[in-house]
């Protein structure tokens, strides 16, 4: 298994909050209920609290406003955060990639970057229910060449995290238990 300690040995003091960042389709949902669940904390999906504060979907939101007005709301959403505690917020695919958004999270909470290979995203993604409006209208090949470009541009930010996991090394329970696990040593 990939886990990279390195970073996260220079987080100071205890978690008390939770980033999870990394592509669509890297589980950051899936892996944010369970962690939040594991530990008794409240989880929170970045993108659905944009949706509620607006009212409508964030393909909606792409459509009508463009990227740059979500990316606001992005942010004015992860100020909100900023005073809560004992939270596991699982972030959009960008959000360490605008703004101070990184820098943000970085100085608020542990950051953890669920990574995997284009390949496997597309696979996850062709199979979801969920619409995205990145990926509207790639498939296959179109989608996994997509896919690694988006990956190849945001790997900088994301490699910026405390803990770096691939999420291909392990069953999604053992994985969560492990950082569980991790998180709770820090506590």
């Amino acid at each position: 298994m990939h886990i990279s300690f390195a970073p996260f040995l220079q987080f100071d003091g205890p978690v008390n909050k939770i980033y999870l960042w990394g592509m669509m389709g890297a589980g950051k949902s899936t892996y944010g209920k369970r962690i939040a669940a594991s530990l008794g904390w409240e989880w929170v999906d970045l993108d659905d609290m944009i949706e509620n504060t607006e009212g409508r979907s964030i393909s909606l939101i792409f459509e009508r406003e463009g990227e740059a007005y979500f990316r606001t709301l992005e942010k004015s959403c992860l100020a909100k955060l900023n005073g809560q505690q004992k939270i596991v917020v699982s972030t959009g695919g960008g959000t360490p990639c605008f703004s101070d958004h990184a820098d943000l999270m970085l100085d608020q909470g542990l950051s953890i970057w669920l990574d995997a290979p284009a390949g496997a995203l597309a696979k996850r993604l062709e199979t979801a229910s969920v619409e995205r409006p990145l990926i509207r209208s790639k498939k296959g090949e179109t989608l996994v060449n997509y896919l690694q470009e988006l990956l190849d541009e945001r790997s900088t930010f994301y490699k910026k995290a405390h803990l770096i996991v691939n999420v291909m090394q392990m069953k999604p329970k053992e994985l969560s238990d492990h950082l569980v696990g991790i998180i709770q040593e820090r506590s």
